[in-house]
């Protein structure tokens, strides 16, 4: 919205003594919105205060990017993937391998339909997966220092059948790139 500037009415800090990433997630359980944050091996769920609700220590480690869809957390390390379902526990989670292509270095994940997108900045490449590890399709990143880069998906339009998403990717400069997946 042009002429119009929303303030920051709260802000807190979370330890990150020795974390080389972090990253978040928005969760809805039975009506309530989480953030889950995650810094290092330290995984949170913070709600709308911002007040840390539950804390656990990770025993898979420092993940490099998290992302949920309909209460399924995934977690991406550089050679793996997990997911789990998320109840309103952290503790209680139980946590399953996704398996992932030979040789995909993870920098970032984004759930797309039934199955992933990932992002693998060191190969420049992204891959769409079946969670079954099957790989759908894989087309080239862009731009500079991509394991420094992200990425999200937008709002998804049907046309034909078909499902027409747009992914946005960021690299290390701070530049953009948008595909559009059309599956």
């Amino acid at each position: 919205v042009p002429d119009q500037v929303w303030g920051l009415k709260r802000s807190t800090s979370f330890p990150t003594a020795g974390a080389t990433s972090t990253g978040m997630s928005i969760v809805d359980q039975g009506g309530q919105a989480f953030l889950l944050v995650y810094s290092g091996a330290t995984l949170r769920t913070v709600d709308g205060t911002l007040s840390v609700v539950e804390e656990i220590t990770l025993s898979t480690g420092e993940p490099s990017d998290i992302a949920q869809k309909e209460g399924t957390v995934w977690l991406a390390y550089s050679d793996r993937l997990i997911t789990g379902l998320f109840d309103g526990s952290l503790a209680e989670m139980t946590w399953e391998d996704v398996p992932i292509p030979t040789g995909v270095t993870l920098t970032g994940i984004e759930p797309f339909r039934d199955g992933m997108i990932l992002f693998d900045g060191v190969n420049a490449k992204f891959y769409l997966i079946e969670l079954d590890g099957n790989v759908l399709a894989s087309w080239d990143a862009l731009g500079p220092n991509l394991g420094l880069g992200d990425i999200a998906d937008g709002p998804a339009t049907i046309t034909e059948g078909r499902d027409e998403r747009l992914v946005f990717q960021s690299d290390g400069s701070g530049q953009m790139h948008v595909f559009m997946l059309n599956w």
